[in-house]
């Protein structure tokens, strides 16, 4: 039975037709084998060339770069960018018998560079490969591709081609549009792709986003063997910021820094401009500035400009001041309005000794705290001081005044180098320290931090935080913004004064720009139809350890309108050096017309009536 069925399986699969189908089979088998062998042989004795570069292959890595995120103002406006650009590279390798006599002359005229040199890079006998041009553009390299064959012929043979010897690398170039507008916020990223200052540094983890790259083996050629390809990453595009500036109004500040260095030419101007209730900063303007697109260009001894001045330096704020030392006595209720003191003395007593003050800008008299206000007077506020100093201590003067942000840094991001400024403890006064303290000497401040106590006044006694960025938005594929991931919202250090004390300092404030005021210090800030409340400030700086009568630091800070404060704006002129210097005149102009851009921009109707009638109900 055994037999019967090999039998029959022989005869239906190794017999038909006299021809076993199992030799046809052991036939194929051998016919390939030999096909192979044949075919190993004509590639060792005479196509090897082809093959060649198989052997000796290298592991590589190369990145494929992220696009970085975009900066723009509140409106969506671009203040900085990424565009693609590309680097033509070389590679003698690659070339075909005789091809760099064809190719260098049509790839030079197509980048506008010199043949003689891109033949040299061609004809390189160390094969070594070369840039040949930086910040080459798309349509050059549509060009360059269209300019190289599918084919090429070396030893003798015809080959097809993967890898060209002229060929582009995609990279980005960061690009500021507006040139040196906010050039101290936003910062710039340098030649390296490394960001220095600003903006782009504070943010840099977020808008550089991610580089992807690509794992594989290069022949000894130097060339990618894609089927060899072991890993492709794709990149992360960077999140794109979004400032809490306005363009309307950061340049209308801008040009009135510029103005300020025409006419008083100062050693430096910074205006800052904000809202009340959210400490959204508008504008934040510095004079000198400089071109963000052309930073390598700024001298090394004047690498001062680069600086966010606002946070970065520090200044006696003077009769700013002021309204701290008042607002605080009125607020411990050691004061009222109407509370008088005797301006025309020389000298004044605290803690039974009689200390000298200091002068006046002009003759002054008896003065209720109203007048001395309006007419920023520096032996009323000394007196005040000592007042508060001596009955709550002197410590508890210090930490009052340290409450609206004197004395600490801002913290505002993108502020790098920022400056906390001094406020000196009781314990390092000297005799006479009680009698400047209260009028904003003996103490250092930056232009950001009087902004933000003049705030406090503004906001009905809250320390509202100022706040640049508005949002952080993620990026798409082609590096737009696609949706907001992160939203800033307001941030309060609590209440400073009471809600009575800042309503009744924003009507006492409103007494220093009425026009119809004799002493009024700054009637030039007024603006007809509008409740402007402010401080000047004239602060002699210190020369040679003295106060000079030719340097000082004119300022004015300010809010409109006064009944219901909605904007501050602060101006800070370091050492006019035309004219006496006095905040009104020096700074008061520029408040007055960055309000008047802010009233056209936002559209707010004019005031009912005017506050300052309200002061003698006081």
């Amino acid at each position: 039975m055994r037999n019967l069925i090999i039998d029959r399986v022989k005869s239906k699969f190794f017999y038909k037709n006299g021809i076993t189908r199992f030799n046809a089979f052991v036939l194929l088998i051998v016919t390939a084998f030999v096909a192979i062998v044949a075919r190993l042989w004509w590639i060792q004795m005479y196509d090897y060339e082809n093959f060649n570069y198989l052997k000796n292959t290298v592991y590589t890595k190369y990145d494929i770069h992220a696009w970085r995120g975009t900066i723009t103002d509140f409106n969506g406006e671009l203040l900085a960018y990424d565009i693609p650009e590309y680097e033509i590279w070389v590679d003698p390798r690659m070339l075909g018998d005789g091809e760099e006599e064809s190719l260098a002359p049509a790839a030079a005229k197509i980048l506008n560079i010199s043949e003689k040199d891109l033949t040299e890079a061609l004809c390189d006998p160390a094969g070594r490969s070369r840039c040949v041009k930086k910040g080459a553009t798309k349509e050059e390299t549509d060009a360059l591709k269209a300019l190289m064959p599918s084919r090429y012929i070396i030893s003798g043979k015809k080959r097809s081609r993967s890898y060209f010897p002229i060929y582009a690398n995609r990279v980005f170039s960061r690009r500021y549009p507006k040139g040196a507008f906010a050039s101290q916020v936003i910062g710039f990223v340098n030649k390296e792709g490394v960001a220095v200052t600003g903006i782009e540094h504070a943010f840099d983890s977020f808008l550089k986003g991610k580089d992807g790259h690509i794992e594989s083996y290069k022949d000894k050629k130097g060339a990618e063997i894609v089927h060899k390809r072991i890993r492709e990453i794709q990149p992360q595009n960077g999140c794109s910021i979004e400032l809490t500036l306005d363009s309307r109004i950061q340049n209308c500040a801008e040009e009135e820094c510029a103005r300020i260095a025409e006419k008083f030419k100062p050693i430096s101007a910074c205006i800052i401009a904000s809202e009340a209730k959210t400490g959204r900063i508008l504008a934040l303007a510095n004079w000198p500035t400089f071109d963000l697109n052309k930073y390598n260009l700024v001298d090394k001894d004047r690498q001062d400009i680069l600086k966010n001045k606002a946070v970065t330096d520090v200044y006696e704020p003077g009769s700013t001041f002021k309204i701290t030392t008042i607002a605080s006595a009125l607020d411990a209720g050691i004061i009222t309005p109407n509370t008088k003191f005797d301006c025309a003395l020389e000298k004044a007593f605290y803690k039974g000794k009689p200390l000298r003050l200091t002068g006046e800008s002009h003759r002054m008299g008896m003065l209720d705290v109203k007048g001395i206000v309006r007419e920023s007077s520096n032996r009323g506020s000394a007196q005040i001081g000592m007042l508060y100093a001596e009955k709550l201590g002197e410590q508890a003067f210090c930490d009052a005044v340290k409450k609206f942000g004197y004395g600490s840094k801002t913290n505002l991001v993108g502020a790098r180098g920022e400056q906390k400024g001094t406020v000196l403890s009781p314990k390092e006064w000297d005799g006479i320290t009680i009698t400047r303290f209260p009028m904003g000497h003996a103490v250092s401040v930056t232009p950001l931090q009087t902004h933000n106590a003049i705030s406090v006044i503004a906001n009905d006694g809250d320390f509202i935080e100022p706040q640049i960025v508005s949002k952080i938005w993620a990026s798409d594929e082609a590096g737009r913004r696609s949706k907001p991931i992160v939203v800033y919202r307001s941030q309060t250090r609590g209440k400073v004064i009471s809600e009575k004390t800042a309503k009744t300092m924003q009507i006492l404030m409103r007494g220093v720009c009425n026009p119809k005021g004799i002493h009024s210090t700054a009637k030039i800030a007024d603006i007809p139809g509008y409740n402007v409340a402010g401080k000047t400030g004239t602060t002699q700086k210190i020369k040679n350890g003295q106060y000079s009568n030719r340097h000082h630091v004119a300022s004015f800070s300010g809010f409109f309108p006064a009944e219901k404060p909605r904007f501050i704006i602060t101006v800070v002129v370091d050492e006019p050096s035309v004219g006496i210097g006095y905040g009104g005149s020096t700074a008061g102009p520029s408040f007055k017309r960055v309000a008047q851009e802010i009233i056209r921009q936002f559209e707010i109707p004019p005031s009912a009536s005017d506050c300052a009638d309200e002061i003698d109900a006081l």
